[in-house]
């Protein structure tokens, strides 16, 4: 099986690439990075662990036409859209830039690349799979992370209308969403970080600034999962497996946590 994974630079992307080269599979890993001097990094780890010969890198930057149309040139078996960017900050603090990109990068750039995926050439109509990481956050929007959760939550409606569409087709294409909780990877460190830059002295909330800061690293502290095993265990299942289920989430008490605000908080 050939495989692409999206934003693998590091966290989750990385581990699950590890994950799936240690395997006694005949799989080959494409892992790609936002930015060149990212690959040298990534390079260097698989060389470490002795995977050279499972895996590749190279730069793709998902906003860029030029960098997506290198999908037309791989023979993939499954795309693993797990690249996106990390929107902090207030709705009535963040600036039209800030949400277009953020949506560009976790919405716009995921559908340009299925698009690309799909329409490549299939004469045996070989099975093909395409996992989508969302968040649980899309599903349970958080305070001063909205136009991240709305990200992902665009990522969930459109994933689950193309799985229904694909049913009026002979496409032999299993469509899955990744639904990973808050894990210990730096990824919420940059977007509480993202939050504390923008509550500026023009905003409502600069005289609670040192408060809502500190709150949002305290919970983070509390609920991260200090490794990725759980969501990548889930990730490679959801790529193995011959079934048609469509969400995949991790860790455990935090998926509880989301379906009890779901049944009774919303």
């Amino acid at each position: 099986m050939k495989i692409l994974i999206t934003g693998a630079s590091s966290g989750i992307g990385l581990d699950l690439a590890l994950a799936l080269a240690r395997k006694k599979k005949n799989d080959f890993i494409y892992v790609t990075t936002h930015y060149k001097e990212e690959i040298k990094i990534v390079k260097e780890k698989v060389d470490k662990l002795g995977l050279a010969n499972k895996i590749t890198c190279f730069k793709l930057d998902v906003t860029k036409k030029k960098d997506r149309n290198i999908i037309k040139k791989l023979d993939l078996d499954c795309l693993v859209l797990h690249a996106a960017t990390g929107v902090g900050g207030s709705i009535l603090d963040l600036g039209e830039k800030d949400l277009l990109n953020g949506f560009d990068v976790n919405v716009l750039a995921t559908v340009e690349l299925i698009k690309l995926f799909l329409k490549r050439p299939n004469p045996k109509n070989k099975k093909k799979t395409i996992l989508v990481t969302s968040s649980l956050i899309g599903i349970m929007p958080v305070s001063f992370l909205g136009v991240y959760s709305a990200t992902k939550a665009s990522l969930i409606s459109i994933m689950t209308s193309l799985r229904q569409e694909l049913k009026h087709t002979t496409s032999n294409i299993k469509i899955k969403l990744i639904e990973p909780g808050a894990y210990k990877t730096g990824f919420n460190d940059y977007m509480i970080a993202k939050v504390e830059s923008s509550i500026n002295k023009n905003s409502l909330f600069y005289s609670k600034k040192e408060e809502i800061i500190k709150k949002m690293c305290s919970i983070f502290n509390v609920i991260e999962k200090k490794n990725t095993r759980s969501i990548v265990k889930k990730m490679c299942k959801a790529i193995y497996s011959e079934n048609n289920k469509l969400v995949y989430r991790s860790p455990l008490l935090q998926v509880i946590g989301t379906k009890l605000y779901t049944i009774f908080l919303k």
